[in-house]
């Protein structure tokens, strides 16, 4: 987990409106940061503006990104991920990034009884288990194929969405007994829309405990954190919990029917 951040870059750049606001989101959220490679933090992550800084970092065996603006002059490649301007990062983005560089799944988000994180290969006997079981494959909207060709797509969505988008699907785990017992996030529609679409699966012996009810809220905020204005959310009609629960949490403002796959289609304005 991230506990620190090494900062390597120019006064300037330290004195910046989007780097102060960053600091006090560092602040807010119990991460220690610093200006100097003395003595640096456990677990932490340097950021950077040179290539120097960069070997530093991999010396010290520390992940680094780097801080690469439109006119830097640096061979900034040796870095895990750049970015241009810190208007574009937050603490959600430096969480992930130093979990990815590390090789583990990162957290996203926590509440009373439930820790929601990004799935691992490991994870993936459970979930298939969890996505086949019949009372739950009859209420989603495709059919699963055979164990190893879902493993497979597994591994590749770890790798190819993980890294780069802000919304995904991730497992929901329980805080008692750390197992997982759901799948909840968000994905990208397949009308081309860039409205993403929240859904949610609790296996079948963890159902009737209000986790959906405690969970679904907790993805909205964190949506509209990370700046997404609209959500969706699609259900079938004969799924009456989930209709039910998504009408508890306020989705439906507006509700029409793709008639293709059958199911309703709610959707929600946050607010940005």
């Amino acid at each position: 987990m991230l506990k620190g951040i090494v900062f390597d870059i120019m006064p300037a750049v330290v004195e910046s409106p989007s780097a102060q606001e960053l600091f006090r989101a560092l602040e807010f959220s119990g991460i220690d940061y610093t200006f100097s490679f003395t003595n640096p933090l456990e677990n932490c992550l340097i950021i950077t503006d040179s290539a120097v800084g960069i070997r530093a970092a991999h010396n010290a065996g520390i992940p680094c990104i780097g801080y690469a603006p439109p006119k830097s002059t640096e061979n900034m490649s040796g870095a895990y991920a750049l970015f241009e301007d810190f208007a574009s990062i937050d603490v959600a983005y430096l969480c992930r990034t130093h979990a990815h560089a590390l090789g583990y799944p990162a957290e996203i988000l926590s509440t009373e009884r439930l820790l929601i994180r990004e799935f691992s290969e490991e994870d993936f006997p459970t979930l298939y288990s969890m996505c086949t079981e019949p009372s739950t494959a009859s209420f989603m909207e495709e059919n699963l194929s055979d164990y190893a060709t879902e493993q497979e797509k597994h591994t590749a969505y770890l790798r190819s969405v993980y890294p780069f988008f802000d919304l995904a699907l991730w497992g929901i785990f329980e805080k008692v007994s750390g197992k997982l017992i759901g799948r909840a996030g968000f994905s990208l529609p397949d009308d081309n829309s860039d409205t993403f679409t929240l859904g949610y699966l609790i296996d079948v012996p963890y159902r009737r405990r209000g986790y959906a009810k405690e969970l679904i809220p907790a993805l909205l905020s964190y949506a509209k954190e990370q700046g997404y204005p609209d959500i969706s959310a699609r259900v079938k009609p004969e799924n009456i919990g989930s209709v039910k629960v998504l009408e508890q949490c306020g989705f439906p403002y507006e509700q029409r029917k793709d008639t293709a796959k059958g199911t309703f289609i709610y959707h929600i304005h946050l607010n940005v």
